[in-house]
């Protein structure tokens, strides 16, 4: 039995490495026909709109709505014959007017990715509506549901993982142990409960996606799609984990194995996700997780053995518990400080975010460090009172202490769920061509209009730039020098997409040379302008 067991927890260790698979892809949209804002003459055939990256077919959604914003019927979306990466939808003979359309597909993490364009046929429409809202506010309720049940799981698994952690660790000094602490009833109810709100996690997120969801593509055999979705990775991954934890008769150290896996799990279905590098966004979140599961689980450990003393009037002796504990705590305190530092240093630029334009998301991550300095006040002055004597541990400040920890809990939730603010870097580069060079320097690499500043070796006659975003039929934009000095020129860049942008700037000397340097830069989606 045991070693059936053991094939499966190597099973799902294996679920959990496929999950770390870079197929992951984000789809950015490349191209539509008809173009945005385009004059047509009559009604295209079929809308088509091609991505920087393949599609499924099974996780893709298409609307079209006319100028008064009413929803008009058209077929299912299917991909292209032979191009992957393009969606198309046959379209009706349609009036003349104004029609959007609206898309949906799945993001790198999971997420469903929206957006929309228009055309005209015949006149453009005057005064238009907005599209009906019912589907955005159906997207926002699962959005909603979603986080909720997220804040429920999570927030159980983090206080089950710490608690069993040390609950092993403290046999050592003879405290009794979680079966002791919690009655059989009680933990089948909490392993109940988990495994329901799984599949309610899994059904939620499923409605919320594009096209017929993930569960109707699994039960037609499209087990790709699970590509498509580290989240619902992480979700089976879950399942499987919690089916194992539900075994009897195994050794001891199984149960806090288990909670421990259920904890690093949760790291593979949030932002740490297409984050560069994943493996250290990745290791750093497992790590930070555990590490907050064994702060939170302590307090509730120690709440728990006070509770337990309370109501069978045993007395439990913490004496040489206590530096065993203390230290421990500490240890939580620092890592989990030094690795939420890492965690916002590696997927953003941390110091822009908390003294400059964070936004919500900056907003968010003050509230979370600000919940978390008044936890640590609290495990100070619990633990000097503890210091002095074992008799003063106050279960109310535990309690006190634990529900700020939930509300720190509900916060990196939200973190997890919104799209955080891109780091924002200065470009810098010096261009080689023909033996000349140029030095190109633009403050920073963010939407909006940004100034290149040129630096040329000697002056030319004549100077021009143009600017082309790439793998986009756009076209290139002429930018306007404005002359400095003989060798200097700024250009107003106008980055209206995040990917990646090519410039080409060009010198006319003297001799007629014309020297041509180019070079190729990436926006990042997001940002913080100081």
């Amino acid at each position: 039995m045991r070693k059936i067991c053991i094939h499966l927890l190597v099973f799902v260790l294996f679920l959990f490495s496929f999950g770390t698979s870079s197929a992951y892809a984000h789809a950015n949209l490349t191209k539509t026909t008809p173009s945005n804002g385009s004059l047509l003459t009559t009604t295209p055939e079929s809308v088509a709109l091609e991505f920087s990256e393949p599609l499924e077919p099974d996780l893709i959604g298409l609307k079209l709505y006319d100028w008064t914003g009413a929803e008009r019927a058209i077929d299912n979306p299917h991909l292209a014959p032979g191009k992957p990466n393009e969606m198309i939808a046959p379209l009706p003979q349609l009036d003349d007017g104004t029609y959007t359309v609206a898309w949906s597909v799945i993001s790198e993490d999971g997420h469903p990715v929206n957006g929309s364009y228009s055309f005209s046929i015949g006149t453009a429409s005057e005064g238009r509506i907005a599209p009906a809202t019912s589907s955005k506010l159906f997207q926002h309720s699962t959005e909603i549901g979603l986080i909720v049940l997220r804040y429920v799981v999570e927030g159980f698994l983090l206080l089950g993982a710490g608690l069993y952690g040390l609950a092993h660790a403290a046999r050592r000094f003879q405290l009794p142990r979680v079966e002791v602490l919690l009655s059989r009833k009680h933990r089948t109810l909490i392993w109940s409960v988990l495994l329901l709100l799984t599949a309610a996690q899994w059904m939620v997120y499923s409605a919320g996606l594009p096209g017929g969801g993930i569960t109707s593509a699994l039960l037609n055999g499209h087990w790709n799609v699970l590509l498509e979705s580290s989240f619902a990775t992480m979700l089976i991954v879950q399942l499987g984990l919690l089916l194992l934890l539900a075994l009897r008769g195994m050794q001891e150290i199984w149960y806090p194995l288990i909670w421990a896996l259920l904890v690093s799990n949760l790291a593979f279905g949030g932002h740490a996700r297409g984050v560069d590098p994943e493996w250290l966004a990745l290791s750093l979140r497992v790590l930070h997780l555990l590490v907050i599961a064994l702060w939170l689980g302590g307090l509730s450990y120690l709440a728990l053995t006070m509770h337990h003393e309370h109501v069978h009037g045993e007395r439990i002796d913490r004496t040489k518990f206590r530096p065993f504990f203390v230290r421990l705590m500490v240890a939580a305190v620092l890592l989990t400080t030094i690795t939420g530092i890492a965690m916002t240093e590696v997927q953003t630029d941390w110091f822009s975010v908390l003294l400059f334009r964070g936004g919500m998301w900056g907003n968010l991550l003050w509230l979370k460090i600000a919940l978390m300095l008044v936890m640590i006040l609290l495990a100070f002055y619990q633990t000097m009172r503890w210091k002095q004597d074992a008799g003063k541990l106050s279960f109310e400040l535990l309690r006190v202490e634990w529900l700020v920890g939930i509300l720190v809990i509900q916060v990196a939730i939200f973190l997890s769920q919104m799209p955080y603010p891109a780091p924002i870097k200065p470009y810098s580069q010096t261009l080689q061509a023909e033996q000349r060079q140029v030095d190109v320097r633009i403050p920073q690499l963010v939407l909006g209009k940004q100034t290149m500043t040129i630096t040329l070796p000697e002056a030319p006659q004549a100077v021009k730039a143009e600017l082309k975003m790439m793998d986009m039929e756009m076209g290139s934009l002429d930018l306007k020098p404005v002359q400095i000095d003989a060798t200097h020129y700024n250009f107003d860049i106008p980055f209206t997409m995040s990917g990646n942008w090519k410039y080409t700037i060009t010198a006319t000397y003297p001799t007629d040379q014309q020297v041509v340097w180019t070079d190729t830069i990436r926006i990042p989606l997001g940002g913080i302008s100081r």
